[in-house]
């Protein structure tokens, strides 16, 4: 670090030991932040707050939105980011910091960084809860992902197999009835989509009129994921008319996943009142989604069924950042992509053409991009990081809360915990 920048961050660390950390919003939009003098429940009485600075300032009540307070430790982390030079010993030693501090989300950000520009940092993939095996680096979502697909689940902090799974989460009456269901369907969704009509018309007759919860397993083993979107709507119809909590969860993947636009609204209309609890669970877990497209989607589906409980988390996927895989030249760095449209700094920029396709949604989570100019040319694949805004989640935020911020997440929080009528829900103001 400079001497200029170190001096700059010295002086904004210093005005900001003597701030409490309060924060006025004003109607024009604006913000004042401070120390709060006085604060009267007389609406003609002006709030008034000793700025950073030293100065009092007085405001008139009808000119503020609301008042808030923010932890001083999540201002001092906004200081100290702006003067942290991209490097690796700079992010580690911020890392660090926000570890002494409690700031866990803060410190994965950097510590993401210092692999990015290190990807061999032991400390910082353990941080991350990486693990090696066979000499590579695996992280926790890329580790679940491998025993998936081996047939495991985790369970209570280890992986068993979905046999073992069912054994320790269910009664054996509940096991045979499932079995049985598996028995049943088989047969019915072969001969649903075979090629005897006659047959295949007796079959959707028998699928329609199932209302079993143990046949929830069966059916999304047999017809949840079929080739054929007629096959994928029946398959939510039924389960829209099992009661209970068992058709949730995959109603919920259909919702959310289904390429079928059809089938996704039906699942979405399927939902009775019971069961927006848990959807509304399993849909938050949608807002984290590593693919944007399921984020959106989730904002659309809490606008319908959602209630102020889910504000927070609607406030936190205002905007949310995707991974993409490119293939360039050798010799170019890690593309980086801002919401604004630059470019990150001492990188290089992502090509127009790559960019375009960001920017109009025509790239999937993981795709690779070919370098069809220079097929010659040696390459290598690097990752690109966009950060999309979600208007279908501000949608939401809007009828929750009747107000809108845009996607200023900041002012969000702001404004939830200064809201008294929402006890309980507000956050921690970051």
């Amino acid at each position: 670090m400079n001497r200029v920048a170190m001096t700059f961050m010295i002086l904004a660390l210093a005005n900001l030991s003597l701030a409490k950390a309060d924060v006025v919003k004003l109607q024009n939009g604006g913000e004042l932040r401070g120390k709060i003098l006085s604060q009267p429940k007389e609406k003609e009485k002006p709030v008034v707050i000793q700025t950073l600075s030293g100065a009092v300032v007085r405001v008139e009540q009808a000119n503020v939105q609301f008042v808030t307070k923010r932890r001083l430790i999540i201002e001092e982390y906004e200081t100290r980011k702006r003067f942290v030079p991209d490097t690796e010993e700079a992010h580690w030693q911020m890392a660090t910091w926000c570890r002494s501090n409690n700031l866990v989300k803060q410190r994965a950000v950097h510590l993401e960084r210092v692999i990015e520009l290190s990807p061999d940092h032991e400390q910082a993939r353990y941080g991350l809860g990486h693990t090696r095996r066979n000499g590579v680096w695996m992280s926790p979502a890329e580790k679940d992902a491998e025993m998936r697909a081996k047939g495991y689940v985790k369970y209570k902090g280890r992986y068993i197999t979905e046999e073992e799974f069912l054994l320790l989460e269910q009664t054996e009456i509940e096991i045979a009835a499932e079995r049985e269901w598996f028995q049943k369907l088989k047969p019915l969704h072969k001969r649903l989509i075979g090629r005897d009509d006659r047959k295949s018309r007796a079959a959707y007759e028998d699928i329609k009129k199932i209302d079993s919860p143990h046949a929830v397993r069966a059916l999304v083993n047999f017809f949840g994921d079929d080739k054929n979107k007629n096959v994928r709507r029946l398959y939510v119809e039924v389960l829209s008319q099992i009661e209970g909590l068992k058709p949730v969860e995959p109603l919920v993947n259909a919702c959310l996943l289904d390429s079928d636009k059809k089938v996704r609204e039906l699942a979405m209309e399927s939902f009775a009142k019971d069961q927006f609890k848990a959807a509304t669970a399993f849909l938050i877990d949608g807002l984290g989604s590593e693919h944007n497209i399921v984020v959106r989607r989730a904002g659309v589906a809490l606008e319908q069924i959602g209630t102020t409980e889910v504000i927070p988390f609607l406030i936190e996927a205002l905007t949310s950042t995707h991974k993409y895989k490119v293939r360039g030249p050798s010799d170019t760095p890690t593309y980086s992509f801002n919401t604004n449209g630059s470019f990150g700094q001492l990188q290089s920029p992502v090509p127009p053409e790559i960019a375009l396709m960001l920017l109009t949604g025509q790239l999937p989570n993981g795709v690779i991009v070919l370098n069809q100019g220079q097929p010659n040319a040696p390459t290598k694949i690097y990752t690109v990081r966009f950060t999309h805004k979600n208007p279908e989640v501000r949608a939401a935020l809007k009828k929750l809360t009747g107000e809108d911020y845009g996607y200023d997440a900041r002012s969000w929080r702001l404004w939830l915990a200064a809201n008294t009528k929402l006890k309980g829900v507000a956050p921690a103001v970051n």
